[in-house]
Parts: C-alpha cells; sequence; structure tokens
C-alpha cells in the first residue's frame, strides 16, 4: 500500500511540474513553436525589405541580416520592449549562458550575414535600422509591428 501511495504522490509531482512548464511557455507566446521563426532582412545601399515586421509580443525570432550593400551596415534596434537574446554556446570553452541585451547591434559586412535572436516584450512599434558603422547615420529601416 505504501508503494502504490508513494507511486502515485510521484505521477501527481511529474503531472503539476508538466502543467507549470506549459502554462509558461503559453505566458511567453512559444508554445510549441519548435525553434524560433527566421526572419531575413536584406540590407541595400538605399533601402531594407521587407518594409514591415509583424509579430507577437514575447515571440523568440532569429532575424537573419543578409548585407547586400557596399559597405559594412551597423543594424540596430532598442527601446523598452526589445530584448537580443544570447545563443547557446558552440562549445564548452566558449563561456557561459549571458543575460539577454535590451537592444539589438550586430556589425554585418558587405555580401555576409549575420542571425540573431530577438524577442519583442511589449506590444508597438519599433524600428530596425541599417547604420553607418561607429556613427548615427540611419541610411535603411524596416519597422517591426509587436500585436
Amino acid at each position: 500500500m505504501l508503494k502504490y501511495t508513494l507511486g502515485m504522490i510521484a505521477a501527481l509531482a511529474i503531472i503539476a511540474v508538466t502543467a507549470f512548464v506549459v502554462i509558461a511557455q503559453v505566458a511567453d507566446g512559444n508554445a510549441g513553436t519548435g525553434p524560433a521563426p527566421l526572419v531575413v532582412v536584406v540590407v541595400y545601399d538605399d533601402h531594407m525589405s521587407p518594409p514591415l515586421i509583424e509579430v507577437r509580443r514575447g515571440q523568440i525570432l532569429e532575424l537573419r541580416f543578409d548585407n547586400q550593400a557596399k559597405e559594412v551596415r551597423t543594424m540596430l534596434a532598442g527601446g523598452e520592449g526589445v530584448e537580443q537574446l544570447p545563443e547557446l554556446p558552440k562549445n564548452h570553452e566558449a563561456g557561459a549562458f549571458k543575460e539577454p541585451r535590451p537592444y539589438v547591434s550586430v556589425d554585418v559586412s558587405p555580401g555576409r550575414s549575420e542571425s540573431v535572436l530577438v524577442r519583442f516584450t511589449k506590444k508597438g512599434e519599433y524600428e530596425l535600422g541599417a547604420f553607418v558603422p561607429g556613427t548615427y547615420t540611419r541610411l535603411e529601416l524596416t519597422r517591426v509591428l509587436v500585436k
């Protein structure tokens, strides 16, 4: 009888933990989505494509910046509600998992692509800009609408 009772308690504990994990994922907006959806942003000398990206609040995206411009571009997005998430280390020597940054910043060389994981935690409209490195001169812009 004691084994049966302990077995039932263990089973209920597993069910409770599983329920909390599912509830947390649903609250975060990523339940059952698997890998983060890929959004490719192409940067040209005079514009970016697509001009608008629509996402759900809390959804994690993989933003891939494909630089077709003739010069290096610094991709920036910031403000309350923007997080650049750390990626898992590629090997054991790469170091510990870092904290999210409250902005997106990545340099992309001409003809190259760079990817980052991004989460928008608040509803609203954000700007994702391509800048001349080391300056505040914005050259191109894509808007991000968070619903």
